[in-house]
């Protein structure tokens, strides 16, 4: 894989973890903890009883808001990202392998998003750690449509 396509990998990743960020401090506003050694592994009455008062297809980050500040900077941040994902696309375009697929197959952004968050595991082993995570369970290495949506 040439320089180009991975500095470009590593800028579409970097926007997948401002989001990945953004869902964890929502998870830990909802009070998930991130110290406990056992989480994902053990569900409390206080939990299930929490999973029964959750809305269908939510996860515990998605019961909270982030602060207007802290959701401020996490809206520039990413804007910031994006704009260097694209200025480094519209420069290397056609060197660029994850841009020859998504004209190839005329995917949309959130399909762009998708691929990137099925790859990065493969990229780097620490993903599988967050995606555990953020699906409460730490056999969950992958993620799954419920992921998805909550990031996207």
């Amino acid at each position: 894989m040439s320089n180009v396509n991975i500095r470009y990998l590593q800028l579409a990743l970097a926007q997948l973890d401002i989001l990945l960020r953004r869902e964890i401090w929502r998870w830990q506003l909802a009070g998930q903890n991130p110290d406990d050694a056992l989480r994902g592994q053990y569900i409390s009455e206080e939990e299930v009883l929490g999973l029964l008062e959750r809305p269908l297809a939510t996860s515990w980050g998605q019961t909270v808001a982030l602060s207007a500040e802290v959701q401020h900077e996490v809206d520039l941040t990413l804007q910031q990202v994006q704009a260097q994902v694209g200025q480094f696309s519209d420069q290397h375009h056609d060197q660029l392998r994850l841009c020859q697929l998504v004209q190839e197959f005329d995917l949309s952004p959130f399909e762009q998003n998708i691929i990137l968050l099925a790859l990065a595991p493969a990229l780097d082993l620490g993903y599988e750690r967050i995606y555990g995570y953020l699906q409460d369970d730490v056999t969950r290495r992958y993620p799954t449509l419920n992921l998805a949506l909550s990031l996207f």
